[in-house]
């Protein structure tokens, strides 16, 4: 998952999409800043627009870590699981360098914090 966060890196240094040049200098600090040993990455999975233009589809071929199985959901919309919500679809929309998210969802099989 280093590996694939110093690809990022990498493609952001060199060809950030169009925002201000100081915003994506900011995410290319912040993820060298994770990358550091600064974050424990239990799991990565990239997301592609599907067919109708709306809806988000999981890249499985690119699930790293915990998010490989396709059951896994890290969102919810109140108390049911889903794979995005229409406030994270909004904010994808916009034109940022990066999306950082995190889940407090316990998966099936993983020891509880007591």
């Amino acid at each position: 998952m280093r590996e694939r966060a110093n690809e990022a890196i990498a493609a952001l240094a060199t060809s950030a999409p169009p925002l201000p040049r100081d915003e994506a200098a900011e995410a290319v600090e912040f993820l060298q800043w994770l990358v550091a040993a600064n974050f424990t990455f239990l799991g990565m999975r990239a997301y592609a627009l599907a067919g109708d233009g709306i809806a988000y589809e999981p890249d499985m071929e690119t699930a790293l870590g915990i998010l490989r199985s396709p059951a896994v959901k890290v969102l919810r919309r109140g108390r049911d699981l889903v794979s995005i919500t229409p406030e994270v679809r909004e904010f994808l929309n916009e034109p940022k360098a990066l999306i950082i998210t995190k889940a407090n969802v316990l998966r099936s099989g993983c020891p509880r914090s007591r």
